[in-house]
C-alpha cells in the first residue's frame, strides 16, 4: 500500500505539470532509506562501492531525464542544448547570488516579507496587513543565457537581515535538521508514526535545494505545514488508535447517551 501511494502522488505532480513535487517526493524517499540504512547498520554508515555506483547512477538518470520531463510538461527546454540546459539549472544560481549582492534592491515592505512569505501572506490578513507585495525575483540574462530568478537561499536571508541574517538563520536551520535527524536516528520501530523520521523526510528536499532557493523557511514556516502536521496526527488516530478511539467513542458518547435517556 505505502508504494502503490507513493506512485500516486508521484504520478498526480507529473500530471499537473510539477516536476518540483515529483522530485521532493524522491528526494524524501532516498532520505528515508537512507535513514532506516544507519539504522540497521548501527548508525555506522559505511562506504560501499555498490551504494556509490548506484547513486552515481541515479543521479544521472535524473539529471539525464529533466529536461524529458520538462518537454512532456510542455516547457520549451528541448531547444537547448542538454550542456547548457544542466549547466544552467545547476549553476546559475551563484552567479545570480552574485548579482543581487551588487544591486540595489527595493524598501523592504514588511519585517521578513521574503524569508517568511508563505507565513506572512497567510497570517497577514488576520491582522489587516498588506500583503500584495512581490517578492524580489528578477528574470536575469547573461548574453543569450537565461539563468532564471532564483539566487540561492542567502538571497532571501541577505534581503530580509542583511549579512548577520545569512548567519543566523543558516545556523537556526542547521541546528533545527541536525536535532531532527538525532531524534529520527535514535527512533525505534513501532506500529505508530514515527514523526521525527516523518518530518526528516519531509524537510531534507528543501535542505537540498538551499543553493536554489530559499525552500527550507518557506516550506517549514507555512501554513502548508500545519496541514502536514494535522494529517499526520489524522493518520495515526485512524490507522494507529481506531480502536483506542472507538472504545473512548463508545464509553464517553454512547453509553452516556444511553444513561441520560
Amino acid at each position: 500500500m505505502p508504494t502503490i501511494i507513493f506512485i500516486v502522488g508521484l504520478l498526480n505532480s507529473m500530471v499537473f505539470g510539477s516536476r518540483g513535487s515529483a522530485i521532493n517526493m524522491m528526494i524524501a524517499l532516498v532520505a528515508c532509506y537512507g535513514l532506516l540504512y544507519a539504522k540497521d547498520s548501527g548508525h555506522k554508515l559505511k562506504f560501499s562501492w555498490k551504494l556509490f555506483l548506484a547513486l552515481v547512477l541515479a543521479g544521472a538518470v535524473v539529471l539525464l531525464s529533466f529536461r524529458s520531463i520538462g518537454n512532456l510538461m510542455g516547457r520549451n527546454s528541448h531547444v537547448i542544448p542538454l550542456n547548457e540546459y544542466l549547466a544552467e539549472y545547476l549553476g546559475a544560481q551563484i552567479k545570480n547570488l552574485d548579482s543581487f549582492l551588487n544591486e540595489p534592491h527595493p524598501r523592504n515592505f514588511l519585517w521578513g516579507q521574503n524569508t517568511f512569505a508563505e507565513f506572512i501572506k497567510w497570517i497577514g490578513p488576520k491582522f489587516g496587513w498588506n500583503t500584495r507585495y512581490q517578492l524580489y525575483l528578477p528574470m536575469r540574462f547573461v548574453g543569450r543565457y537565461h539563468l532564471g530568478n532564483v539566487c540561492t537561499t542567502f538571497s532571501a536571508f541577505y534581503y530580509d537581515f542583511g549579512y548577520a541574517g545569512c548567519f543566523i538563520l543558516s545556523a537556526v536551520m542547521g541546528l533545527i535538521s541536525q536535532a531532527v535527524f538525532e531524534l529520527a536516528l535514535a527512533s525505534r520501530p513501532s506500529r505508530r508514526v514515527d514523526y521525527s523520521s516523518v518530518l526528516y523526510g519531509y524537510i531534507y528536499p528543501s535542505l537540498v535545494f538551499s543553493f536554489f532557493s530559499n525552500r527550507f523557511y518557506s516550506q517549514q514556516v507555512s501554513p502548508v505545514f500545519f496541514k502536514c502536521i494535522f494529517f499526520w496526527i489524522a493518520y495515526e488516530l485512524v490507522f494507529c488508535d481506531w480502536d483506542l478511539v472507538v472504545g473512548w467513542t463508545r464509553e464517553h458518547i454512547f453509553k452516556k447517551g444511553k444513561r441520560e435517556s
